[in-house]
């Protein structure tokens, strides 16, 4: 799916959001990154994938049901991100198939030498 993020988060909406920018990227590796990540638009989203997130969490947080799941088949956020920065040699710390949004938010916000705030978390806002 593509939107962008002005009319799924803006106003009315009371959506908390943040914007990071990776800095430890070249010109390339972004344009590999989003070359990547558009291979997933048109997919079909991976609720099963979010099911199994849930069980695993359930088991104290193995990543066993998840490994059970094709990622590129039926993709969630986390895995696109988490994917599309594989292929270019980096990481948010968890095995791509492990990463959720908290994991690529504590890795970001704990590597501000790698990642620029762009807008705080807050609401978006006609500033």
């Amino acid at each position: 799916m593509r939107h962008t993020l002005w009319f799924q988060y803006g106003p009315p909406k009371k959506d908390l959001v943040a914007v990071y920018r990776a800095t430890n990227l070249t010109a390339e590796q972004v344009k590999d990154i989003v070359a990547e990540a558009e291979k997933q638009v048109g997919k079909k989203y991976g609720f099963l994938m979010i099911f199994a997130h849930l069980k695993d969490w359930l088991f104290l947080g193995i990543y066993f049901f998840r490994r059970m799941i094709p990622g590129n088949k039926y993709p969630i956020f986390s895995w696109v991100v988490a994917d599309a920065f594989a292929k270019v040699g980096k990481d948010f710390g968890v095995e791509v198939g492990m990463a959720t949004p908290d994991d690529i938010w504590d890795f970001i916000e704990n590597n501000p030498d790698k990642y620029k705030e762009i807008h705080p978390l807050k609401l978006l806002s006609q500033e």
